[in-house]
C-alpha cells in the first residue's frame, strides 16, 4: 500500500492522459460525498482541479493497483478539504495513514478540517489520536439538517455563502425567497418555517 501526491507525480513528468485518468477515478470514487456536500462535483471540477500543481493537491492511496483512499488538500490554508476511504477498505488504518501523509505534506499536526455531523462517528479515533481541537460548528452550512464541525481553525465564509447561510437559518428571511427558483430541500425547509408562524 502506498500513498502518492498528484503534484509530485506531475513534477516527475506524469503524462496528462494518466493525470486525467487518475482525477476521473478520484472523482468517481468520491461522488458519494454529494450526500453531505451537494456541490462537491462542481467544487472538485472547477475549483480543486484548477489548483492542482499550485495551491491544491490530491493524495491517493493505492492498494493492489486500486485507489482506496483519497485526500484533497489546500496547501495555503493547511486544510484537508476531502478525506475519503472506499467502502470495504475502512477500519484498516488507511485513513490514519492518509491523515499522517496529509499532515506531513501540509506541514502541520493541526490541519484545518470540517466534518459533517452525519460522518463524525467515522473520525472519532483520528480526532482523538491527533489531539485535533474542536473550533466551532455551523448549522445547515452545506446541507440542511446537518451541522459541520470545524477542527483546528476557523472556516472562512465567503460573503455570498454567509448571506445564503443566514437566509437559510433565520426564520424571518425565507418569506423573501422566490420559492419556485429554489432547490427542493430549501423549499421544504421554508414551507416548514412558514407553517410554524
Amino acid at each position: 500500500m502506498k500513498t502518492y501526491s498528484l503534484n509530485e507525480l506531475i513534477k516527475k513528468g506524469l503524462e496528462p492522459e494518466i493525470v486525467n485518468l487518475i482525477t476521473n477515478e478520484v472523482l468517481n470514487i468520491t461522488l458519494p460525498l454529494k450526500e453531505d456536500y451537494p456541490e462537491y462535483k462542481t467544487w472538485f471540477l472547477i475549483k480543486h482541479l484548477e489548483g492542482i500543481g499550485n495551491d491544491r493537491d490530491i493524495l491517493f492511496t493505492v492498494y493492489k493497483k486500486e485507489i482506496v483512499g483519497i485526500a484533497n488538500i489546500k496547501l495555503s490554508e493547511q486544510k484537508i478539504c476531502t478525506l475519503y476511504i472506499k467502502p470495504g477498505f475502512r477500519e484498516n488504518k488507511i485513513g490514519r495513514m492518509l491523515v499522517k501523509t496529509c499532515m506531513e505534506v501540509l506541514g502541520t499536526n493541526k490541519p484545518l478540517i470540517t466534518i459533517s455531523s452525519n460522518k463524525i462517528h467515522m473520525f472519532k479515533k483520528i480526532i482523538k489520536e491527533n489531539n485535533w481541537e474542536y473550533s466551532e460548528s455551523l448549522s445547515n452550512y452545506y446541507t440542511i439538517g446537518s451541522d459541520e464541525f470545524i477542527f483546528n481553525g476557523s472556516l472562512f465564509l465567503p460573503k455570498e455563502k454567509e448571506i445564503d447561510y443566514q437566509k437559510i437559518i433565520l426564520p424571518n428571511k425565507p418569506r423573501y425567497y422566490k420559492i419556485d427558483m429554489l432547490p427542493k430541500k430549501i423549499i421544504f425547509f421554508i414551507k416548514h418555517l412558514l407553517n410554524q408562524n
